[in-house]
């Protein structure tokens, strides 16, 4: 009953929206969102309450360089 590993959820069109990382007895969810074009968007963690915790990166689409971090 409690997830492990890669849950991947995509949109209408078949393009990847984000992905949840479970790791086996972890209090944290590692998170991915994905730009339409299939560039990373953003990564960070989430509690289990699916919160933001820690520090999050946002990425360009263009050439995935850092644009900037935010910190919960």
């Amino acid at each position: 009953g409690v997830p492990c590993g890669d849950s991947t959820c995509y949109g209408s069109d078949g393009s990847k929206v984000y992905v949840e990382h479970h790791a086996p007895n972890s209090t944290e969810i590692g998170w991915t969102d994905f730009y339409h074009s299939g560039s990373i968007k953003t990564r960070g963690k989430l509690d289990k309450a699916k919160r933001p915790i820690g520090t999050w990166t946002n990425y360009n689409e263009q050439d995935g360089s850092i644009i900037g971090t935010h910190s919960y």
